[in-house]
């Protein structure tokens, strides 16, 4: 993938707006659980009543302590999921980015070779439906020039035959027979397979 295809995602408003989404209501999910998991217990503590101003303060002391690493936990949950994310992201994308290639290509005119995928990309069945798809083309273009080669040589020698017995009509008709080969010929020819 190249490196403006790259930023076009990243500049995409829709991506980044779910990824923000999803990043941030992963976090907070992972936040709530994670501080109910922590806190809630040391919550009810208070309901219990400690016995003593001293464990009051010890049980105060440890929820701020907590609550005090409760933050860069936060953080880390945001980081990684932001980068799992956009890794994951990148595996879907990076094939989708090759597959809009060869529809390019064969908008263009040209039948491109097989797709290649890393092995940490994902999308391999359509890639290779996609590798079957351009190989059928392929073998039907060759199949297309047989066929209009095999019309070529009777088309002249039926043009020769119309000449020797003076039928103007038939020469007509197979005078426009063969400049329509002709122009099938060019169009075949214009297909470059790769």
């Amino acid at each position: 993938m190249s490196r403006s295809d790259a930023r076009g995602f990243l500049d995409n408003p829709s991506f980044r707006a779910h990824l923000i989404w999803v990043v941030t209501g992963t976090t907070a999910a992972l936040l709530v659980v994670a501080s109910a998991a922590i806190l809630l217990p040391l919550f009810f503590r208070f309901e219990n009543g400690p016995a003593s101003a001293e464990e009051l303060g010890q049980l105060a002391d440890r929820i701020l302590a907590l609550h005090a690493t409760l933050w860069p936990l936060v953080l880390i949950c945001l980081v990684s999921v932001t980068a799992s994310s956009w890794l994951l992201y990148r595996r879907m994308v990076s094939p989708l980015t090759r597959f809009v290639q060869v529809f390019r290509a064969v908008r263009d005119g040209r039948l491109p070779g097989p797709v290649r995928l890393r092995s940490s990309d994902y999308l391999t069945r359509e890639a290779e439906a996609l590798n079957e798809m351009t190989a059928a083309l392929r073998e039907r273009l060759v199949e297309l020039a047989e066929t209009r080669a095999q019309l070529a040589e009777p088309i002249e020698e039926l043009i020769e035959w119309a000449a020797a017995h003076g039928d103007a009509e038939a020469s007509r008709l197979l005078v426009t027979l063969q400049d329509r080969e002709k122009a099938l010929a060019d169009q075949l020819s214009r297909v470059v397979v790769a």
